[in-house]
């Protein structure tokens, strides 16, 4: 890469158990920027419970004599809450607890006497009062009911499962057995797993040097849709907290990332670009609640998220959604970086 002088190099990088990055891991980053003389992004600069206070800056403050040196070395992050959406058929935010072993690559039948036996709620109860935890450190309050069947069950969604404890006079653990239990296994839960600390995230997207960008592209579709964090940066940061202007939110949307990747023809309205635009109403636009659907081959499921206050979206000068209606044109293309 360093030869062709081509190319952006991404890494994930391992942390320590408080969400810090090793220091393996930030060698790891100068040395790659340093050999290859391209610029490379990392995954990922988050709030995360347990981390220390001033954590993110420190991270920010420790590559600082890289940036000063020329080094191209971005983080990136997400403005808004990391929320990963889970049913107990496939419970991997639980998969670093010894109780829930037996729960994976089990079929629903063996699934449902395993949550039903007072055995493993014990065993679960256990592993929480040790601590520990990768994606779920017993926070009831950050697990909420996204999705029911029931009828009756309805007036459970968007509560905690510590709510839904408290409403049944339930220890937690229970309380969420019980009720996928009582809907087939079929409940959806969502889980606040980073970026939840408004204050905190408010400092992140703020921060020079930092990339907001942060997506699975896709990867896990019945777990995470980040479709909507360019809407929500715009609503909530901006119309809303007013934590930043709507100038520098549209900048960090577009020509900042276009910029880091080498886009030449990209993030810019110019004679010579490329007329790739999104018109939309800076009062109207927020996302809209996930929609769950199962259109995916053998029924499976994934997420949906769609926004409001779009009245354009253009590629190549032409018209691809007007006012959410597909136009029938297939005008975009592959993406080569400089």
């Amino acid at each position: 890469m360093r030869e062709e002088k081509k190319g952006v190099i991404e890494i994930n990088l391992p942390r320590r158990g408080n969400g810090m990055i090793t220091d393996d891991a930030f060698e790891l980053i100068v040395d790659v920027a340093r050999e290859s003389q391209r610029p490379v992004t990392w995954l990922s600069l988050l709030d995360v419970p347990g981390l220390p206070e001033n954590g993110l800056q420190d991270t920010i403050d420790r590559f600082e004599p890289a940036f000063k040196s020329g080094l191209v070395i971005r983080p990136q992050t997400t403005c808004r809450p990391i929320k990963l959406f889970i049913t107990l058929r496939e419970p991997f935010v639980f998969a670093s607890f010894p109780s829930w072993k037996p729960a994976f690559n089990r079929s629903k039948e063996e699934q449902l006497p395993l949550y039903r036996s007072q055995e493993f709620r014990d065993a679960f109860r256990g592993d929480l009062s040790r601590g520990g935890g990768v994606a779920f450190r017993g926070r009831w309050a950050l697990l909420e009911i996204a999705r029911v069947e029931k009828e009756g069950n309805k007036k459970y969604v968007g509560k905690s499962v510590q709510e839904l404890a408290d409403v049944l006079h339930k220890d937690p653990v229970d309380a969420m057995l019980d009720l996928a239990l009582d809907e087939d296994l079929a409940t959806g839960f969502r889980l606040s797993a980073a970026n939840y600390d408004q204050a905190a995230v408010s400092k992140l997207i703020t921060m020079p040097n930092v990339l907001i960008g942060l997506s699975d592209a896709g990867a896990h579709v019945d777990q995470l849709c980040d479709a909507g964090v360019p809407s929500y940066l715009l609503y909530q940061w901006v119309h809303e907290k007013q934590a930043m202007k709507l100038e520098e939110a549209v900048r960090r949307l577009t020509s900042e990332p276009a910029d880091f990747m080498g886009l030449a023809n990209k993030g810019r309205i110019a004679e010579g670009k490329d007329a790739d635009l999104v018109l939309f109403d800076p009062a109207a636009i927020k996302p809209l609640p996930h929609e769950w659907r199962t259109d995916l081959p053998t029924g499976r499921g994934r997420l949906v998220e769609r926004s409001e206050g779009i009245a354009y979206s253009v590629v190549g000068g032409e018209i691809l959604f007007d006012h959410y209606e597909h136009q029938g044109v297939l005008p975009g293309q592959l993406l080569k970086g400089a």
